[in-house]
């Protein structure tokens, strides 16, 4: 199956301890995380789960291990070493709300917002995951976990809005459709303010309107879903 020649490349492919011991070193806060794994069925025939062995995960590979989130920050490194000893392949959360929050884009809008953001001098940290959305990282704000209103799409084809008490995957987490987060601008750029990066976003929103000649813009800009909430108030990519 081609997903398990894609898993099969992953192993040994990425140092997910040593990306996890930078993030510490950089005073960030780890979530350690659930990630794509396979198992054997009747007949040798192999899926396509989540770690955590639910069947009817909703978030598969993209939701914290119990008893390691917000409530036992993971900034030690010895601590984050033992986690990663005990199983390798485990997706890298990032808490967000008191360094940065993230803004979670469809990736056919998200490509042209950060062309406009460039031109405006709003260039900052972005991640593609492996799913192909883009998450653009600005200044906190305290704003709290939600999809953005006014904005390109709606519910699940929209932006997401990862704040206080929320967390993003980052890279090189891996995605159950083979994907692997990649850096596109590093996390040491600076942090451009969340506010003007929104107004631009809205700003784009309106003129594809107004081009598309349509209220709404989600089907010109061929959006793709954001996870659900992997519990109340707290959700990642």
């Amino acid at each position: 199956m081609e997903r398990v020649s894609r898993l099969r490349q992953w192993l040994g492919s990425e140092d997910l301890a040593q990306a996890v011991a930078s993030y510490c070193e950089q005073g960030l806060q780890v979530v350690p995380c659930h990630h794509p794994t396979i198992t054997v069925g009747p007949g040798s025939c192999c899926a396509w789960v989540c770690s955590c062995g639910s069947p009817a995960c909703p978030t598969p590979g993209e939701h914290p291990v119990p008893g390691h989130w917000a409530g036992e920050p993971m900034d030690e490194p010895a601590g984050i070493a033992a986690l990663w000893r005990q199983d390798p392949e485990r997706n890298v959360g990032l808490l967000t709300g008191g360094t940065f929050e993230v803004l979670d884009v469809p990736a056919a809008f998200g490509k042209a917002a950060l062309e406009r953001c460039a031109r405006r001098g709003l260039s900052g940290p972005v991640v593609r995951t492996g799913s192909g959305r883009l998450h653009l990282y600005v200044t906190a704000t305290g704003m709290p976990n939600g999809f953005v209103p006014n904005q390109p799409g709606s519910g699940r084809n929209g932006v997401f809005w990862h704040g206080e008490g929320g967390w993003v995957l980052a890279p090189p987490s891996r995605h159950m459709n083979g994907g692997i987060s990649r850096w596109l601008e590093p996390l040491s750029s600076p942090l451009p303010a969340a506010h003007l990066v929104l107004r631009e976003l809205l700003d784009l929103q309106a003129e594809l309107c107004d081009r598309a000649g349509v209220p709404g813009v989600a089907d010109v800009l061929g959006t793709a879903g954001v996870p659900g909430a992997a519990a109340p108030g707290r959700t990642g990519r």
